[in-house]
């Protein structure tokens, strides 16, 4: 969905129960291909975990071996593990508001 500034989308897995909400907008980058934004968690309020976070996206472009290179390279990491670009868009260790 378009949104002033960025674009939003509402994501869930087949036969999931729960959907995410995320917002993304296109920040300055060396190729102009990173998306910033966050994403909410639609799940009932506990103080045992986060229901939003900060994300990054990274365009990769329409190169197949590239995207399937990242797919299997995807899933959890550390902040050690990004670089140094993500890391402060993320703002790794500052609390989301």
């Amino acid at each position: 969905m378009a949104q002033e500034g960025g674009i939003a989308g509402l994501v869930s897995r087949r036969n999931a129960l729960t959907t995410s909400f995320n917002f993304l907008a296109q920040v300055p980058s060396f190729q102009n291909n990173y998306w910033v934004g966050y994403t909410v968690r639609t799940v009932r309020e506990s103080t045992a975990g986060s229901r939003i976070a900060r994300l990054v996206y990274e365009y990769l472009g329409r190169d197949g071996a590239k995207v399937r290179r990242a797919a299997r390279q995807s899933g959890f990491c550390s902040a050690n593990d990004l670089v140094a670009y993500e890391r402060t868009q993320l703002r790794v260790g500052e609390p989301f508001y």
